[in-house]
């Protein structure tokens, strides 16, 4: 009897680690993909950060890039991160400081994004439009 218990709990502590190590993973995936797009943000190269969203390739009112080659990010902060549907989705606030080119005068924005995980091509990517550097 207690082999059958011992066995018992054994599977289930074998099944609880799996389900945990692929959570980490998962998110592991997802701080790498964020951190390539803040990248990209920081350093203003908005069509590298566009690539990480799931519409680029599809919407119909993409980015102006001529208009955003006048943008400069100069900080890119994350103030919160929120793991929602079983971590298969992440809400994440952002504060971003920028200056355009022809005024040099820094503003602020809060920018939200949402980012999603897909489980059939293991792979995280942005819901969120990019921001509108107003």
């Amino acid at each position: 009897m207690n082999k059958l218990l011992l066995t018992l709990f054994l599977l289930i502590m074998l099944v609880v680690g799996c389900s945990s190590f692929s959570n980490m993973k998962q998110m592991n995936m997802f701080d790498e993909v964020a951190w390539s797009f803040k990248d990209s943000m920081r350093w203003s190269d908005f069509e590298a950060a566009n690539q990480l969203r799931k519409d680029a390739l599809t919407e119909s009112n993409p980015p102006d890039f001529k208009k955003l080659k006048n943008v400069r990010v100069t900080s890119y902060e994350v103030k919160q991160i929120i793991p929602m549907d079983n971590k298969l989705k992440v809400h994440q606030v952002v504060e971003i400081n920028y200056y355009k080119t022809d005024n040099m005068i820094e503003k602020t924005l809060t920018y939200d994004q949402l980012w999603e995980y897909d489980a059939e091509n293991e792979s995280w990517s942005l819901k969120s439009r990019l921001p509108d550097f107003k």
